[in-house]
């Protein structure tokens, strides 16, 4: 027994030994120096330069020492706008101020009165209507209206001792969704109820639009403007001084109302269509004058002074130029967006969590380098060329644009889009349930693109090229090669769907060099085929990583840069592969991102991966071996598709659309002082706005946001 004990001692031994001295001869795997200080940098002042301007700065800490890595990066913070955070707990349906405060209706706690007089320091007054659902807030005159699911609605009054007193409630049969005050009368959307007119006294004056459901409406230009579930019609009424009631007009839309606005003399409206604004000089020929098709589903619409903020349909708060002449942005405010109000040059905005949020107006603006683009649909990949911008949406196909442009969004291909390849002036699409497509975009001007082929029997994931021979990943059913020398007739040359006899051989990411193919493999790791001039493949080599870097065996993409293969894994890193004898393909480094990694490009001897939930990270490796984190770009949302084009960065965001933003800039002098002491040579860099400080070192990384800003 006890030689059995150590056997089983040894064998466990020498594993542990085995992974030790496999872990020390990997690259990357182990960096530590422990004999080294640990980095630290304290915050260097703020300064501010001239574009194209060069500097020199200090910087202290400890171990400081040549071997860190210093780079300049555009603040992409989508939040920097906020300035502080009030812990009013609650889900809010509604939110109203009035003489400096703020009244918050919530879903299941009635209502909560806000001190916002002082804007970053918000005080709570009082609580009212404990356990009440309110639905509507609304001041008429010298009251305050409440509508509670179910119970009516309840009137108050300021007082002197407590921020409200009751003064009468208005029991009513039905739900009441909205409140406006037109011709002194209290107008009532009453879901089923129809529309209901109350005076002063609170006495029913006139009910109308019974036969509809009616959960809006809105005063414009003295004309009460109703709008239903049931119909994708607003109506529009004249109220007269006694309260009768006569149908003026209509406006008949594409699909059912989410909300409507008056704002400065023009009428809003959105669907799950977009934002729409109409002409009202009209009444019977309301005229469309503009519309934003690509910001999802719009939802609820607030004004504030010199904007409008709209709710989309992913409960994410933009802002947009009443004149739509500027682009909208999307801010980050909360999670899922509920209230909006704004007041003096604060907005006060609350949501599933995160309490009453204060945003600071006069930082919601556009930033001068980093901007956003936002076409409808999730927005999978993204193709840029010299003039325009190709995106593939899984909602809305294929949509491009001038690249100068961040709205006017023209449709290719209404087939639901995942990924682009480019070759020779032609641009290869892989569709969600289609097949594939194929544009000729190789016109200089930016003129529409002409389709050149469409084979709804080719299923494809990604796409590699040589030649007349097309490449595709199929997932579950292998890879596959056509010969497209016949754009209208692509022939099926051969298939692999197998691997070893092994049905599990998923084929998610491809690329080619020479006569080989590099495929990566969800199941199997990286796999390497011969592509004969006949498109015949024949399995050369496969990498399978070993214990314990088994959580990098999902591999999803692979990008080639010269003799090296880049594997992006959803466990977590990236694979280095030395692939200079393609038979005898060999792990030399793995780069664990922290994260999931989705796609990488490669530019300028760096490595950009784009993370799941966490941005793009950067990566020297201008020694291809011992890849060197560099930067990263935390931003928002899920990250595919990622190209560089010009220093500028551009990352498809799924629902978030595309970002782009300056490529990172690297600070090359470096000056050690001693390992407190650091003196830069700051760059010139091309493009304004705020830029943080990273610092890095092989096992720490340090970043100061904003700490320089360029004009």
């Amino acid at each position: 027994m006890k030689k059995r004990y150590l056997f089983t001692f040894i064998v466990l031994m020498g594993i542990s030994l085995g992974i030790f001295l496999f872990s020390v001869r990997v690259s990357g795997l182990s960096s530590q120096n422990l004999a080294s200080a640990p980095l630290g940098v304290e915050r260097p002042q703020q300064q501010s330069f001239g574009l194209h301007e060069s500097a020199v700065v200090e910087l202290h800490g400890s171990g400081l020492d040549q071997d860190v890595r210093i780079t300049l990066v555009h603040d992409s913070a989508e939040n920097q706008s906020l300035v502080t955070t009030f812990p009013v707990m609650g889900l809010f349906n509604v939110s109203l101020v009035h003489n400096g405060i703020l009244y918050l209706g919530s879903s299941v706690d009635g209502l909560k009165v806000v001190d916002i007089r002082d804007a970053l320091r918000p005080r709570l007054l009082g609580e009212y209507l404990p356990g009440k659902s309110v639905q509507d807030i609304h001041w008429n005159k010298d009251f305050l209206y409440v509508a509670c699911s179910g119970e009516g609605i309840v009137k108050f009054q300021t007082g002197k001792s407590r921020p409200l007193v009751q003064r009468d409630e208005i029991r009513t049969p039905f739900n009441v969704f909205k409140m406006k005050t037109i011709q002194g009368f209290l107008a009532v959307a009453g879901g089923a109820g129809g529309v209901v007119l109350y005076d002063d006294h609170g006495t029913r004056i006139n009910q109308f639009m019974r036969s509809g459901v009616a959960v809006g409406l809105e005063v414009h230009c003295d004309q009460l403007y109703v709008y239903s579930l049931k119909k994708a019609l607003v109506y529009i009424y004249s109220i007269g001084e006694n309260g009768n009631e006569k149908k003026v007009g209509e406006i008949a839309l594409e699909a059912s109302v989410k909300d409507v606005k008056s704002y400065k003399d023009r009428l809003f409206l959105t669907t799950s269509e977009g934002l729409y604004e109409y002409d009202p000089a009209a009444i019977e020929k309301f005229r469309l004058q503009k519309r934003i098709s690509n910001i999802g589903a719009g939802g609820k619409i607030y004004s504030g002074k010199d904007r409008l903020y709209v709710v989309d349909g992913f409960s994410q708060l933009l802002t947009v130029d009443p004149s739509f002449e500027v682009p909208y942005e999307k801010l980050f405010p909360t999670t899922d967006v509920r209230t909006i109000v704004e007041q003096g040059q604060y907005l006060y905005v609350t949501g599933l969590a995160d309490g009453l949020q204060v945003l600071d107006t006069q930082l919601i603006s556009r930033k001068d380098a980093a901007r956003n683009i936002y076409p409808q649909g999730g927005v999978r990949d993204i193709y840029v060329d010299e003039r325009r911008i190709f995106v593939a949406a899984n909602k809305d196909g294929v949509l491009f644009s001038p690249r100068d442009s961040e709205t006017d969004f023209e449709r290719l291909s209404s087939r639901k889009s995942l990924f682009f390849k480019h070759d020779r002036g032609r641009l290869f699409v892989a569709q969600v349930d289609d097949g594939c497509e194929v544009f000729d975009i190789s016109t200089p001007s930016p003129g529409t693109p002409r389709r050149i082929g469409l084979w709804p029997d080719i299923p494809a994931l990604k796409f590699a090229v040589k030649g007349d021979l097309l490449i595709t990943t199929r997932g579950i059913h292998g890879v596959s090669v056509y010969d497209i020398s016949d754009l209208k007739k692509p022939v099926l040359l051969d298939t692999v769907a197998k691997l070893d006899k092994v049905d599990v051989f998923r084929v998610l990411g491809v690329a080619i060099s020479g006569d080989y193919l590099f495929t990566a493999c969800s199941d199997q790791g990286l796999v390497v085929f011969r592509l004969a001039e006949n498109g015949e493949l024949s399995f050369v080599a496969k990498v399978v990583p070993p214990f314990p870097m088994n959580q990098f065996l999902s591999a999803i993409d692979v990008t080639l840069s010269e003799k090296t293969a880049y594997v992006a894994c959803s466990g977590f890193g990236v694979m280095v592969v030395d692939v200079k004898n393609p038979n005898k393909p060999t792990i030399k480094a793995v780069v664990d991102v922290d994260g999931v990694a989705k796609r990488s490009v490669i530019d300028d001897n760096r490595l950009y991966v784009s993370v799941q939930d966490d941005g793009i990270k950067a990566y020297d490796i201008s020694k291809p071996f011992a890849p060197r984190f560099e930067s990263f770009l935390a931003v928002h949302g899920i990250s595919f598709g990622v190209q560089v084009v010009d220093d500028a960065l551009y990352l498809a965001r799924n629902f978030d659309g595309v970002m782009i933003f300056p490529v990172p800039v690297r600070v090359e002098e470096v000056n050690v002082i001693s390992p407190e002491r650091l003196r830069l040579h700051l760059p010139a860099v091309n493009y304004p706005g705020r830029y943080d400080l990273q610092v890095n070192s092989p096992t720490v990384s340090v970043t100061h946001d904003g700490v320089f800003s360029y004009r």
